[in-house]
């Protein structure tokens, strides 16, 4: 298993999220008593134990996302779940839509532009030895 880095600011943010789902379950467990008033003694060790429980899994959770790969596919999990397009596509979805080209020609010199983008990123890409775009592998030397 990889190890994750003990960096102070990444302990002290997975920190933070585990001690805010924790608050979250003590405050469902004080609201769902109705001001603690219809919880009783015998609940407390279950109730200390699902508090714990939750600082863990938010603490873990939160140490989790900070791996690169992971963060990765997080987000682009979420943006299958919405239908999200991709930010860029978005955002010249966006340009078009809310009249900011308002000539053909703007429209063109915007699809020029993306496709030097991609070229770049398959340059880039391609002489940082990795196979970019994964349709289109490089030929075996």
């Amino acid at each position: 298993m990889a190890m994750l880095s003990t960096n102070r600011s990444e302990v002290a943010r997975a920190t933070l999220w585990g001690g805010l789902v924790a608050a979250l379950v003590i405050a469902g467990i004080v609201l769902g008593s109705r001001g603690l008033k219809d919880f009783d003694t015998a609940l407390v060790p279950s109730a200390g134990a699902t508090v714990f429980a939750a600082f863990g899994l938010g603490y873990r959770y939160v140490r989790w996302l900070q791996r690169p790969p992971t963060r990765l596919y997080w987000f682009r999990g979420w943006q299958i779940l919405f239908k999200a397009a991709h930010p860029p596509a978005g955002a010249t979805t966006l340009i078009v839509s809310l009249g900011a080209i308002s000539r053909p020609l703007h429209l063109v010199v915007i699809e020029a532009a993306l496709v030097l983008l991609v070229l770049q990123a398959i340059a880039i890409n391609r002489l940082a030895g990795l196979d970019y775009p994964f349709w289109l592998p490089r030929a075996p030397r």
